[in-house]
């Protein structure tokens, strides 16, 4: 029996084999796909997808097959590995219908309307009676109305997708048509039903998702936006922003603790990744203290030791110890983990991270060499391109700096850091649009983040947008509403235009914050409030009785007194000034604004002597020696102001102001190179500043006009380029002119002329300007009204003026003669303090 046994195992074996060798593909196709449906029942899902692409070795057409199969995976929430199997099946199958419209349904989801149109125009091809279909011609429809702006044709066809919805109640185009509808509406709150019916059927659909987020966002949910934030999250874990979006939401919403349990939720073990420990050790640095963030790193520190994490944590701990005063410890800890590092990401990361730290010392040539080392063996490292970018601005390389910029946008094209920092280029270089789209797109990149909101809505005031200024601003404000900068920002906006509903709302969320610094700001803007509606007794009251209701403060002091001199209130000033400094006899501020004041009452003597004290105890004091320098040479005592202001130098030698009065006095007694010899010296030291670039751009020109001169001076003026500062455009215009741009620089000039009609140089360039272009009498006008205007002084320009004039009456040269080149000098430089920043010269 046993030999028996075994000879029958053979047998039974080959019989099957045989078996299964008789079947057919089709046949085999069919057992795998049976296969697959009994694994989906039993739960096994893995392998049921295993057994379906198994069916497609056999029979690569299956229809049946690859329904089931790209149906199976959109329930599952495979989008795209279910619309991949739609479109295998409608290529196979033209008049797979169900097909057609499920590809038009994914497509609508992910608002790929060319691909909703063309399948909806293949449905209708195939059952053009179809209601199925006829709903799919209707959100075409809706939106052919909502581009066209047909408000009533989009409500007539929302109300026919509302009545088709009781016979297709799931129909996703329907739904999608009254989801959009009532969202643009007056309560778009109603269209969270919707949405959370949509939702429920197909959760993986980031659109719809996000709908819902700014859905409860606009209903201030505050709960329900978190945990709707965590939910995408979950279900789209690579999109990248949703993380930090979360963590903004629980800041904006006063929730330092909620922020901070998220990131440590993400962080998860200390021997973990290192991107979301750092970013701990960030949000600690900010919010708590620096020292909590340093406790966090000795702890990662710890945790990682003999790892390469541990160097990226010594490094950040370094810098850390670094801003908080302990310079040379915190690079000599990083100069030994260089020691022994390898190239790699992290040890460039750790070089860019030190080459920081020494550029704040003044070490620029070792940080330079530093970022050099990280940009030959990474030429695509963002912060090391960040870094030799910001400098070639400084250096006026503009155009290389926006190389290394674009070169970084390819790495992190969405980064609001390096737009910004582009913009900064572009307006070094002039280029104005540029730099406004370069600015709106850092805000909108950073989710209307504040820094960046707050800088482009500045740009746009600079240019007179006001209207779009506000808006940038209030798209900000609604997700950032105790942001302090904002509020200051927006208020001053709001009452400068006048816009009191919205000062008023600004003023209310002040108060609503329940903190003694906001409610102080709130009460400055009633009182603006006030003001501004010409009720000005009420608005200084309301000053007053703040200041009342608690101990002596300058800041409310120095507030009425300026509120009360914008209101023509002078006299009153002085007694409510006065009143003060018997209560705060020794306040700096105060005995500032009691000088200021005298000088605008004309008590110049008691200007001067409260400015003499003030520098007695403070020699260094900028702002008393400049007040003191000018009424002393408004009185004639040039050589005690001189004395002053040299005085003040030696005590207080690095102040950009003193050293521009200088530069001032030094032109005002013909000693033209040593004042540009000063402006050199602050423009090294500050290249951004604009008036000191227009200044020493047009002493260059005033002094040597040598082409490499010119050039240069060009070089530093091209940001004047659109410039609506008339001292500006005439440094701009002349230098262009210059260059030979005489087209170029005539409206710069015209348009200088008109706004200084009273600067005789500024005469002279337009004349000249217009004796280049052939328009003579134009030419005859403005050179007679700029020797006018000079009187009987004779500045740098004036023998110019009077050749050029003589000139015009001189035969005009033969047609093959060369035209004189232009030797005048340009125009004095703009008198403006060194620290400026308003464009005001």
């Amino acid at each position: 029996m046993h030999k028996r046994s075994n000879l029958i195992r053979p047998l039974l074996l080959a019989a099957v084999l045989a078996l299964a060798a008789c079947q057919s593909s089709e046949e085999k196709a069919n057992g795998h796909l049976e296969s697959a449906r009994a694994l989906v029942d039993s739960g096994d899902f893995e392998r049921a997808i295993v057994e379906l692409r198994n069916v497609f070795e056999y029979d690569p057409d299956h229809r049946e097959a690859r329904i089931y199969f790209a149906n199976l995976l959109y329930e599952r929430g495979d989008i795209a590995g279910a619309y991949g199997q739609y479109q295998i099946l409608v290529e196979q199958h033209p008049d797979a219908i169900d097909g057609i419209i499920r590809i038009a349904e994914i497509a609508l989801s992910q608002n790929d309307w060319d691909t909703y149109e063309a399948q909806t125009r293949a449905a209708e091809r195939l059952q053009p009676d179809s209601p199925v279909v006829r709903s799919l011609i209707l959100a075409l429809d809706y939106r052919a109305a909502t581009e066209s702006g047909n408000d009533t044709a989009r409500a007539r066809i929302a109300e026919e997708a509302a009545a088709r919805r009781a016979d297709q109640p799931d129909n996703p185009a329907l739904r999608r048509i009254l989801i959009d509808q009532t969202s643009l509406g007056d309560t778009p709150a109603d269209a969270l039903p919707l949405v959370e019916e949509a939702l429920a059927a197909q959760p993986i659909d980031y659109g719809l998702q996000e709908l819902k987020l700014r859905l409860l966002i606009a209903a201030e949910d505050t709960d329900a936006v978190t945990a709707q934030l965590r939910t995408m999250i979950d279900l789209f874990p690579n999109v990248e922003e949703l993380p930090p979006t979360l963590l903004q939401w629980f800041i904006r919403q006063d929730d330092p603790d909620g922020a901070e349990a998220f990131l440590v939720e993400r962080a998860g073990p200390l021997d973990g990744p290192v991107d979301n420990h750092v970013a701990l050790v960030e949000f600690r640095k900010t919010f708590r203290s620096p020292e909590s963030a340093i406790e966090t790193l000795d702890a990662l520190i710890t945790a990682n030791q003999g790892k390469p994490n541990a160097d990226l944590y010594t490094a950040l701990r370094a810098s850390l110890r670094f801003e908080l005063g302990d310079t040379d410890t915190a690079v000599a800890e990083i100069d030994s983990i260089l020691a022994t590092a390898s190239a790699s990401d992290q040890t460039r990361r750790i070089k860019t991270l030190l080459a920081r730290m020494l550029d704040g010392t003044g070490d620029r040539d070792r940080s330079r060499a530093l970022i050099d080392q990280v940009l030959a063996e990474d030429p695509s490292q963002v912060e090391a391109l960040m870094i030799r970018a910001n400098w070639r601005i400084a250096e006026d390389r503009s155009a290389d700096a926006v190389i290394d910029l674009r070169a970084a946008l390819g790495q992190t094209p969405d980064d609001p850091r390096i737009l910004s920092l582009l913009a900064d280029a572009y307006l070094r270089d002039g280029s104005r649009e540029l730099a406004a789209d370069s600015l709106a797109q850092a805000a909108q990149a950073s989710a209307s983040a504040p820094e960046f909101a707050l800088r482009y809505a500045a740009f746009l005031l600079e240019d007179g947008r006001d209207s779009l200024a506000k808006t940038v601003l209030l798209d900000s404000w609604r997700s950032n509403r105790a942001d302090p900068a904002l509020l200051d920002s927006l208020a001053g906006l709001a009452v400068r235009t006048s816009d009191w509903p919205l000062a008023t709302e600004i003023s209310n969320t002040m108060r609503s914050l329940g903190d003694e610094v906001y409610t102080a700001a709130a009460d400055q803007l009633d009182s603006a409030i006030l003001i501004g509606q010409d009720r000005i007794e009420e608005g200084l009251a309301l000053l007053e009785a703040r200041a009342a209701a608690g101990p002596a403060d300058a800041r409310w002091i120095s507030l009425i007194v300026q509120t009360q001199i914008r209101s023509g209130k002078t006299e009153d000033a002085r007694r409510f000034l006065d009143e003060a400094l018997t209560r705060l006899p020794e306040d700096r501020e105060l005995r500032h604004q009691s000088a200021a004041l005298d000088t605008l009452l004309e008590r110049n003597d008691a200007a001067i002597a409260e400015y003499r004290r003030l520098i007695a105890a403070n020699p260094g004091d900028d702002l008393a020696i400049r007040g003191l320098y000018s009424l002393l040479l408004l009185a004639g005592e040039t050589t005690e102001a001189e004395a002053i202001l040299a005085a003040g130098l030696e005590a207080n030698p690095s102040s950009p102001d003193l050293r521009w009065v200088r530069a001032s006095a030094l032109q005002d007694a013909g000693d033209y190179e040593g004042a540009l010899a000063v402006y050199e010296e602050l423009y090294a030291e500050n290249s951004a500043n604009v008036i000191v670039a227009n200044n020493l751009a047009s002493l260059l020109t005033t002094l040597r006009q040598d082409p490499e001169t010119i050039a240069r001076a060009y070089t530093i003026a091209r940001r004047l380029r659109g410039t609506p500062v008339p001292a500006f455009q005439d440094t701009y215009g002349r230098i262009a002119f210059l260059q030979g741009e005489v087209t170029e620089a005539l409206p710069y000039l015209e348009a200088a002329s008109e706004g200084l009609p009273e600067d005789g140089s500024v005469q002279f360039h337009l004349g000249e300007a217009y004796a280049a272009l052939g328009r003579i009498e134009e030419a005859r006008d403005r050179l007679t009204v700029a020797i006018a205007l000079a009187g009987t002084a004779t500045p740098p320009w004036r023998i110019d003026a009077e050749a050029a004039l003589a000139a015009l009456d001189q035969p005009a040269p033969a047609a093959d003669s060369p035209a004189p080149a232009a030797t005048a000098p340009a125009a004095e430089p703009a008198p403006a303090p060194a620290d400026a920043e308003d464009g005001t010269p």
